[in-house]
């Protein structure tokens, strides 16, 4: 599917994924503003470095579902917190297992899937890959270690992981993945990898995101540094265009020239996602 049709037919999960620095929250945030006005959405992070609170001015400590409006409610999933409670005797012994937070986490994140229409998740590629490879790398755990079974079975937790392994069958099923990218050489070389390691797991990407683009405004007759940015960041742009335009479709953000955005932000954001997926 390519980005264009995503608003009108949106998926269960859209993740926006991306390196740091990228400016995926905030991509996420307005996509998910978008949804909203037609959809019942809610916004989901398992990322490490939480920016949901400050973007929407809202304290989602000890929230579990946060509703920032009528139509569009917050989530933020601590790995940490999932770490901690894998810390308990024969729990430890599965809480190594590559992927096993990342998976519990978008297993808390679905099981609010019948509430909301479409939920947006933002997290990193490499998070959805491992939570993806989770259930093989469990599986071969137990056939290994088959006396641990009876022993776990006493946990809730334990029966948590389990039900995960359902739910990330589904999920990989109902997702469409969007990637956030700068037009810098190091952010598309990172997405070239990201869109590689997607296939490897028979997972489309649906769309590109440039973000943080300078408007060329910027640019000033005696300012050499700022006509070389401009010309170095057209290269990219240039770059990105034809490698994933055809195939995905790409949207365009520029750069807000501000540090910290807020809520009347994300709106505008939001807005020049909606006019070029028209």
């Amino acid at each position: 599917m390519c980005i264009n049709k995503l608003k009108k037919n949106p998926s269960k999960f859209v993740i926006i994924g991306g390196k740091g620095g990228v400016g995926k929250t905030t991509i996420s945030s307005a996509i998910a503003y978008m949804f909203s006005s037609s959809h019942n959405t809610l916004l989901a992070s398992i990322d490490p470095t939480h920016n949901l609170s400050s973007t929407f001015s809202s304290n989602l400590e000890d929230v579990t579902i946060f509703p920032f409006n009528k139509t569009l409610s917050l989530l933020e999933i601590s790995l940490k917190e999932i770490t901690i409670s894998l810390d308990h005797e024969y729990l430890r012994t599965i809480s190594n297992i590559s992927g096993i937070t990342e998976a519990i986490a978008i297993h808390k994140i679905y099981q609010h899937c019948k509430n909301y229409e479409t939920i947006v998740l933002d997290t990193s590629v490499s998070a959805f890959v491992k939570a993806l490879t989770f259930p093989t790398l469990f599986n071969t755990f137990l056939n290994k270690n088959k006396y641990i079974h009876d022993k776990l079975s006493k946990y809730a937790l334990y029966t948590t992981v389990l039900n995960t392994l359902d739910t990330l069958r589904d999920v990989k099923k109902e997702t469409k993945f969007l990637l956030t990218l700068t037009p810098a050489y190091i952010s598309v070389y990172n997405t070239k990898n990201d869109i590689e390691l997607l296939d490897n797991y028979d997972i489309e990407t649906d769309g590109i995101i440039i973000n943080k683009i300078l408007n060329k405004k910027y640019s000033a007759e005696g300012c050499s540094n700022c006509n070389n940015f401009i010309k170095v960041q057209n290269k990219h742009l240039k770059t990105i265009d034809d490698e994933f335009g055809k195939n995905m479709g790409v949207v365009k953000i520029y750069n807000r020239n501000k540090e910290e955005l807020n809520i009347e932000d994300i709106k505008e954001i939001s807005k020049q996602i909606d006019e070029q997926m028209k």
